[in-house]
């Protein structure tokens, strides 16, 4: 690290918080944004989540993320630009989650581990292998780890 650097206050692209997660060698920066909404007739405040990407040239750019769904966040960032996100929908009884990657600007759905519910996935390296929990659904009160081969 050169002697003069200076760390840089990236912004919040007008939004009302947010957390810078991971930065690759390329100086890629995954950065998960948030806005408060107040409902129409309510004084209960929700927090939506979207993930961008922010470069020194480029500043925020908005990822894809899948349509339905309350609030996406961004996990891991390899050194290719893939991104691991996680979206949450909202819904009674109970929060439904689902994993996706954005490879190449495009939105790919992950598929979970075979006789596996509620799966999540936590990591991903630079070869694009996906680490993750899930409960089987032969011991629902289980919770597994598992390795998911490289997506391509």
């Amino acid at each position: 690290m050169p002697p003069d650097y200076c760390p840089q206050d990236i912004g919040l692209a007008g939004l009302d918080g947010g957390a810078a997660m991971e930065v690759n060698d390329h100086g890629a920066v995954l950065v998960n944004l948030w806005r408060e909404t107040v409902a129409p007739g309510s004084n209960r405040s929700h927090w939506s989540t979207n993930p961008f990407i922010w470069t020194q040239e480029r500043g925020f750019t908005v990822l894809p993320v899948p349509e339905g769904y309350s609030s996406v966040v961004g996990f891991a960032l390899n050194q290719h630009g893939t991104v691991l996100l996680g979206a949450e929908r909202w819904s009674r009884p109970a929060e439904e989650t689902e994993s996706f990657l954005v490879h190449g600007g495009t939105l790919r759905e992950l598929p979970g581990p075979p006789g596996a519910r509620e799966v999540e996935y936590h990591g991903l390296s630079d070869r694009g292998w996906l680490i993750g929990t899930a409960r089987p659904a032969a011991a629902p009160n289980d919770r597994r780890s598992f390795v998911a081969e490289p997506v391509r």
